[in-house]
């Protein structure tokens, strides 16, 4: 067995089930036998086939049956982790040096020389 669901605009159109009136628009979860039938709504016909197990949902909009995808549940992803932000390990002695070096009156940034 199987779920049949059709809907139509306008609403409380016939629906005929292989020429068996299955009831008025909107018809919703009807179950029926597996297998390939003749939907007839209103002036329009159209074979469907009810899978085992399965829903199929359709809707009647101006004379076309067109069949609606069934919503499958998203599975919500975990969010990714965030890197943590590095902090600079702290060297006593690299920091003397490096001070040394950015300090504008020492030598190597200092053209004119040391400053006393």
């Amino acid at each position: 067995m199987g779920r049949l669901s059709v809907f139509s605009d306008p609403p409380e159109l016939d629906v005929l089930l292989d020429g068996v009136e299955i009831g008025k628009t909107p018809v919703i979860s009807k179950e029926v036998a597996s297998g390939v039938h003749i939907l007839r709504v209103k002036d329009t016909e159209k074979e469907i086939t009810i899978l085992s197990g399965k829903s199929l949902q359709l809707s009647l909009y101006k004379d076309f049956l067109i069949e609606i995808p069934e919503k499958k549940a998203e599975v919500p992803t975990p969010p990714e982790p965030k890197e943590q932000p590095k902090i600079p390990e702290k060297k006593s002695e690299d920091s003397k040096k490096d001070k040394k070096q950015h300090d504008p009156f020492y030598f190597p940034t200092n053209p004119s020389g040391p400053i006393k």
